[in-house]
């Protein structure tokens, strides 16, 4: 063999080997990144699911905070409905316009002027006298000798 065979024998030899390195170099770089692909996408997916559920809870929050202006105007409302029932005047029985916040009736003003003292009198305490009544006894016991008459009949009829 002669030397540029050998040469060319030497060439090829180092570009077979140049290829294959690279060639396995290559392939371990595409399964790291794989590996780091399948990584990412396993974060990815876990944070749509979080964005998914956080949009889910800022609905849910946006509605319940909607409810509540609703209700809260609701109630506003209803105060100021109040308060203008209590302070609007309502129409009388005859027509007229009363005005509630003013009493109904008042009283005169009336000076009462004591040039004397008040004197105490003493007074003695009443003594109630009941008196028992003659006839009072007589139809209590008449009228428990009637029931007592009538329930014997009752039973005597029952009984034939």
């Amino acid at each position: 063999m002669s030397f540029p065979a050998l040469l060319f024998l030497a060439l090829l030899g180092t570009a077979v080997l140049g290829f294959i390195s690279a060639w396995f170099l290559q392939n371990e770089k595409m399964k790291a990144l794989k590996e780091e692909n399948a990584r990412l996408g396993s974060d990815l997916s876990e944070l749509k699911e979080r964005h998914a559920e956080l949009a889910r809870e800022s609905e849910i929050n946006a509605l319940t905070v909607e409810n509540l202006q609703h209700l809260l105007l609701d109630y506003e409302q209803k105060v100021f409905d109040l308060q203008r029932k209590l302070i609007e005047p309502k129409p009388a029985s005859n027509g007229q316009v009363v005005d509630e916040t003013k009493p109904k009736y008042s009283l005169p003003n009336i000076v009462l002027e004591h040039d004397e003292p008040i004197e105490e009198q003493p007074t003695e305490p009443l003594v109630k006298v009941i008196k028992n009544q003659p006839d009072e006894e007589p139809i209590n016991d008449e009228l428990i000798q009637a029931f007592k008459r009538g329930v014997e009949t009752e039973k005597a009829g029952m009984s034939s």
